[in-house]
């Protein structure tokens, strides 16, 4: 059940009723996606294509339906990818094609640079779908203020738009954490380093969450603590925190030497 309706199958076939019961779309569908942009694909033998709220059909692109196919096909903000013979490409809410259907796998299409897929590598395109980064890396995440996340030979770094690397590969995982703030992960525990890759917390912790934008809670083993961004320093911890802490930091050093 969602808001446009009621999604049933019947006889091996999909429908979605109105909440009062009226038909919005028959039963006569192999497959029917959840609504995202006000678009829902549908499939109905070999091909997928998209309706909106009230049913209708919208644009005629269609593409080649595989069960798969619908674990990405809900528009994101205005774009999705598209499959078609073996292929993805990336459409927008009006059915234009962005992309055509020549790419392994795509990324979250960006504003300057998008991430695309070519055999077991990937690269960047522009919006002219011009190759501007080589393919080159494991796995690579949109840009997000100048910046996008690469992995090489297993480990995460950082690209600016030119491709040139920010932060060399060393990470077994980097995301964004709070403003600014990254979360890295490496064989020794998680740690913060700043937007500028300045280092915040050593990657000696459990687990790290944020709360109220500006403090950490962190956690060894059992024992927690909390850490201010703003003033970088520990506001609280439990008793056996630091010497925890402390036996981490000292193993860490020991495996860098």
């Amino acid at each position: 059940q969602g808001k446009n309706g009621l999604h049933l199958i019947k006889n091996d076939s999909h429908g979605i009723l109105t909440l009062s019961g009226d038909t919005l779309l028959p039963f006569d569908y192999l497959n029917i996606g959840s609504f995202s942009s006000g678009l829902a694909p549908v499939a109905q033998g070999n091909v997928y294509f998209y309706i909106d709220t009230t049913g209708t059909r919208m644009f005629d692109e269609e593409f080649d339906y595989e069960p798969f196919v619908f674990n990405f096909a809900n528009f994101d903000d205005t774009e999705v990818k598209y499959f078609r013979k073996g292929k993805f490409g990336l459409i927008d809410t009006a059915g234009t094609r962005l992309f055509p259907a020549i790419f392994d796998d795509i990324g979250k299409y960006g504003q300057h640079l998008t991430p695309v897929k070519k055999g077991d590598s990937w690269g960047y395109v522009n919006a002219d779908v011009r190759l501007k980064i080589k393919y080159q890396f494991d796995l690579a995440r949109e840009f997000v203020d100048s910046i996008a996340f690469v992995r090489k030979n297993g480990l995460w770094g950082a690209i600016d738009l030119s491709g040139e690397m920010v932060l060399e590969p060393q990470y077994t995982n980097v995301e964004h954490l709070v403003s600014g703030k990254l979360l890295v992960s490496c064989n020794s525990g998680k740690g913060v380093v700043s937007s500028s890759f300045e280092e915040v917390l050593e990657c000696v912790y459990d687990e790290i969450s944020v709360f109220e934008k500006r403090y950490l809670h962190v956690s060894i083993e059992s024992e927690t603590a909390v850490f201010d961004l703003s003033n970088k320093e520990f506001l609280y911890s439990e008793p056996d925190f630091q010497s925890q802490r402390a036996h981490r930091l000292n193993l860490l050093r020991n495996d860098e030497e």
